[in-house]
């Protein structure tokens, strides 16, 4: 008769199987754990790289594209015989060139020393019907712009007496836009002054705190 197998043996090799199978499951989890935790680190180092990307890219549009500065290079005497002149500068102080550049700027004479919110509107509606010329401006390169050429502003002897005085005040808005080089679009709006008061007597234009702002 064939030998039985020992009871003993038998449970002895039992127990070895099921002692393996808990092993086997915990590997399988701690595989699937670590696979999990590298396909979340991936995505997280994908993300910051992408993002990284994004600020470089930005960061090198924004050191080469146009720029478009604008100053007063002549103030206008409101002591001279004849109408008082004004020329405005604006100049490419970036390294790439501007397309579709477009100036346009006013000049008005108000009573007072204030721009109402209403009188700002009114302006801002006015600039934005005139045309004006559209144009390049390479690196450097600049242009000039005043009231009328060779003719100078149209202010009578009694207005040129008030803003020295500071009954009146001679403003100049403006808004120069251009697209850079690489397609993105901007202005540069401007609002300057002239008025005679007690503790403004600079005899030129200067800033306005509101109404001057750029993108």
């Amino acid at each position: 008769m064939p030998a039985e197998p020992e009871k003993g043996t038998a449970d002895t090799k039992n127990g070895d199987t099921r002692s393996q199978q808990p092993k086997h499951d915990a590997f399988e989890k701690t595989t699937l754990a670590t696979a999990i935790v590298g396909i979340i680190i991936l995505c997280i180092y994908t993300g910051l790289t992408g993002y990284q990307a994004y600020i470089a890219k930005d960061t090198a549009e924004r050191q080469l594209r146009a720029y478009i500065s604008v100053i007063v290079e002549k103030h206008p005497d409101l002591n001279a015989a004849g109408p008082p002149e004004t020329v405005l500068l604006f100049k490419n102080v970036g390294q790439t060139p501007a397309y579709k550049v477009r100036a346009r700027s006013i000049f008005s004479v108000l009573d007072g020393g204030t721009f109402t919110d209403d009188e700002m509107k009114a302006v801002r509606e006015y600039i934005d019907r005139i045309q004006g010329f559209e144009s390049v401006m390479f690196p450097g390169q600049e242009f000039r712009q005043s009231a009328e050429p060779g003719v100078g502003l149209p202010l009578t002897s009694n207005q040129k007496i008030k803003v020295s005085m500071g009954a009146m005040t001679l403003w100049v808005n403006g808004e120069v836009s251009y697209t850079d080089a690489f397609g993105h679009n901007h202005f540069t709006r401007f609002r300057l002054f002239m008025n005679g008061a007690v503790g403004n007597r600079y005899n030129k234009l200067i800033w306005a705190d509101k109404g001057t702002d750029a993108n």
